[in-house]
């Protein structure tokens, strides 16, 4: 019988083995217990296997639920693996828009920059330094340095009045 892996299938599997429920399944994998009990269902009748012993009180792994468990977590472990080594070996590239006001920019951010540049060659910062007001957002900014007090910002503690 040749089948599809589905990932998504495993790990629904192997997160209502191991939290004990389809509830408490669901939860971990922020969904509801209705589609984790659809998604099993599914997977049992794309096998041919019933790979849970389910009643209204109880659930218990039946043997062959116990045989594709122990292969699902060997796969995911691998799927994992490569997820890791794929995420540390891709290389940053893109733009990074940076503000900062002009004096702290020229005496910090500069530096910080140039060594930010070297570890990551591919990636183009555009920078502005001003002490303008900006809308973060809509100017597409992804870093905004600024020093002292906030405009509209009440600080808390001992010298809060």
């Amino acid at each position: 019988m040749a089948t599809t892996i589905d990932f998504l299938e495993m790990q629904t599997f192997v997160a209502v083995v191991t939290e004990g429920s389809f509830t408490a399944a669901a939860e971990w994998l922020e969904t509801d217990k209705a589609r984790v009990s659809r998604i099993v269902r599914r997977m049992e009748e794309k096998l041919g296997a019933r790979l849970l012993n389910r009643s209204t009180r109880h659930l218990s792994v039946a043997e062959v639920g116990r045989d594709y468990l122990e292969r699902a977590s060997s796969i995911l472990a691998a799927e994992a693996a490569e997820a890791l080594v794929a995420q540390r070996t891709q290389e940053s590239k893109g733009r990074l828009k940076v503000t900062a006001g002009p004096e702290f920019g020229t005496t910090r951010v500069d530096g910080w920059i140039a060594d930010f540049l070297r570890l990551r060659p591919k990636v183009t910062v555009e920078v502005e330094y001003t002490n303008r007001l900006i809308d973060i957002v809509h100017e597409g900014v992804d870093v905004a340095i600024r020093i002292g007090p906030l405009p509209g910002f009440r600080a808390f503690g001992p010298q809060a009045g």
